[in-house]
């Protein structure tokens, strides 16, 4: 229901595996829903096992959205990403 790290789904995404979560807090960054795994609406049990039961009936799409997300993780969320975006941040609140 709340994750706001996200740490979590980095792991799944390091083993190419799709990711399921509520579209809130920082689950949405990680997860790109249909691309990388699926979203859930907040607080409704019923559409995270309808998410759920549809990557379970879809192996291939699974598949695919996991090898998605081990992507994603090469290409976003590595300390040399995460730093760079980090350092760019920090600069352009600096020097404005």
């Amino acid at each position: 229901v709340f994750e706001p790290a996200g740490i979590v789904f980095l792991e799944a995404m390091a083993y190419a595996l799709p990711c399921v979560g509520s579209n809130c807090c920082a689950m949405p960054e990680f997860i790109a829903h249909d691309e990388t795994g699926l979203l859930s609406r907040r607080g409704d049990s019923d559409d995270l096992a309808a998410q759920l039961l549809a990557l379970a009936s879809a192996p291939e799409r699974a598949r695919e959205m996991g090898l998605n997300g081990y992507h994603r993780l090469s290409e976003r969320f590595t300390w040399k990403h995460v730093a760079r975006r980090m350092v760019t941040e920090m600069a352009a609140r600096l020097h404005p």
